[in-house]
């Protein structure tokens, strides 16, 4: 991913025993994540991994520079608050 074409950056946070996966992930645009998305490696990393994963919550949101970077605590909440909207759940924090 650290060389892919307008990723700025990203985290990983791995609760393997809990099932749980999680990343913060920075695109320079929507354009390059969709194209991230649709890549080969992607779908492949995916795949390898759908049996050892729980249930999956995509949340996005746009910040600017002069925000940051964002926090896992952020992305957390952000997390937890999607997944309690959507009735699946709740996201804890590390």
């Amino acid at each position: 991913m650290a060389a892919t074409e307008g990723a700025v950056g990203f985290s990983l946070l791995a609760r393997p025993f809990r099932m749980e996966y999680a990343t913060i992930s920075l695109w320079v645009d929507e354009d390059a994540l969709a194209a991230f998305a649709r890549s080969g490696s992607h779908a492949e990393q995916m795949h390898g991994l759908t049996r050892d994963m729980g249930d999956t919550v995509f949340v996005r949101w746009t910040i600017q520079g002069r925000e940051g970077v964002p926090s896992w605590d952020d992305a957390l909440a952000r997390i937890a608050a999607s997944s309690a909207r959507d009735g699946q759940g709740s996201a804890t924090t590390p």
